[in-house]
């Protein structure tokens, strides 16, 4: 299999992110500036526990939509945080705004170049996200990055014991784009273990 760049427009995804983060964020809030305002001109009656309800279930809205605003940024954003930071907020706005309890073990100790970096971080990126799409339930997620310091091959394990289905839509649509220079499925179908040939010399 040929590796190939990713085709993704990062700047565009990012200007996307910040228009919905405005005009959502907006009407969100005035959603709740009401709810509130109801609640309290309602005080002692039965409209006010109703008014309460809308101003809690709100909140959890917002910050549903704000966890979902910093997983459309992160592709960019890793240009800034570097690596090691970008694969710890991936972790842990996933397990926020979806049912996937994910894991993410970056054992890559290694010193790669930045473009290396950012290849490696969409192509994590990519399998989360679509294994996060593809879930309504609980399940768990474990996903190790490693180095294979004698071929300088950049590894990701993805362990996934209940999605069988997922991984192996995963597994398609990363050999059908090409982005990987190897992609292995399990015979079970509970992990898939995806290799990023060493960058040719110059």
């Amino acid at each position: 299999m040929t590796q190939k760049n990713i085709p993704i427009s990062l700047l565009t995804e990012s200007s996307i992110a910040d228009v919905l983060q405005q005009e959502l964020a907006q009407r969100l809030l005035a959603i709740r500036m009401s709810a509130a305002l109801y609640s309290r001109r309602n005080e002692g009656r039965k409209t006010q526990e109703l008014a309460d309800q809308t101003v809690t279930m709100t909140d959890e809205l917002i910050q549903l939509f704000e966890s979902l605003m910093t997983l459309m940024r992160l592709p960019v954003t890793i240009l800034d945080d570097g690596f090691d930071a970008s694969v710890s907020t991936l972790q842990k706005t996933v397990r926020e705004c979806s049912p996937l309890r994910c894991t993410i073990d970056n054992n890559i100790t290694a010193t790669l170049a930045t473009a290396e970096q950012h290849t490696l971080f969409l192509i994590l990126y990519h399998g989360v996200l679509q294994l996060m799409l593809n879930h309504g339930e609980i399940h768990p997620l474990h996903v190790t990055l490693d180095f294979d310091s004698a071929t300088c091959h950049r590894k990701i394990i993805i362990h996934h014991p209940e999605g069988a289905r997922a991984l192996s839509q995963l597994h398609a649509s990363i050999e059908q784009q090409g982005m990987c220079s190897a992609a292995i499925l399990n015979q079970e179908k509970t992990t898939l273990q995806l290799e990023l040939a060493a960058p040719a010399q110059q």
